[in-house]
């Protein structure tokens, strides 16, 4: 038998039977209560390691980031600087190599000294490259046989600014030609010299 209050007594506890089990609410409140203490606490943990998270993420991707432009970006473009600058001086050099004898004896020093530091540097800035055979598949940089060429050219054409030889100029166009194929410097077509007329000036 079940005693129900007067209407006129606040009832501290309401209670119900199921299944021969007592619940009240203020036990369900407290569960709950529990139950909210548990969940905001497990929130409160998973916010912060949320937050750790993605601080670590933007630490690691900014590290990485440096590494990658310090040990690949800064040396490829390095490399191209030093091919650029390969381009520009053999377009203002040419007067030079082209008519050796001609611009006087400092002037052929000065541009010898430039070619040799040039083609030293190319080497230079190549073997700064990691794994430069990949690398310059991605990033389309000259191969690294091309580069040795060019190098051996870039000294070819620093030692020869003499006049001993009377055709000394047409050699120098040749060798200024196979650099600027070598590194992948563009030519207008009005401008290119074919491997067939340089055979036969060398047999000549």
């Amino acid at each position: 038998m079940t005693f129900f209050p007067p209407w006129w007594i606040v009832p501290l506890r309401y209670t119900f039977h199921r299944k021969s089990q007592d619940f009240s609410l203020d036990t369900v409140g407290h569960a709950l209560r529990k139950h909210f203490i548990v969940v905001q606490s497990d929130f409160w943990y998973l916010a912060q390691v949320t937050i750790f998270l993605t601080i670590f993420a933007g630490v690691m991707t900014f590290v990485l980031g440096q590494l990658a432009l310090k040990l690949l970006i800064d040396p490829v473009q390095e490399f191209k600087r030093a091919v650029a600058d390969i381009s520009h001086a053999l377009i203002e050099y040419a007067e030079v190599y082209e008519n050796p004898g001609i611009t006087g004896r400092d002037k052929e020093r000065e541009v010898s000294k430039e070619l040799k530091r040039l083609s030293s540097r190319l080497n230079a800035q190549m073997y700064l490259i990691p794994m430069y055979k990949n690398t310059a598949r991605i990033f389309r940089l000259p191969t690294r046989g091309n580069v040795v060429k060019a190098e051996k050219d870039l000294i070819g054409l620093s030692n020869g600014l003499s006049p001993a030889n009377p055709e000394q100029s047409t050699l120098n166009r040749f060798t200024a030609y196979r650099i600027f194929q070598a590194l992948g410097i563009y030519i207008p077509e009005k401008e290119r010299l074919s491997p067939e007329d340089e055979e036969k000036f060398l047999r000549g």
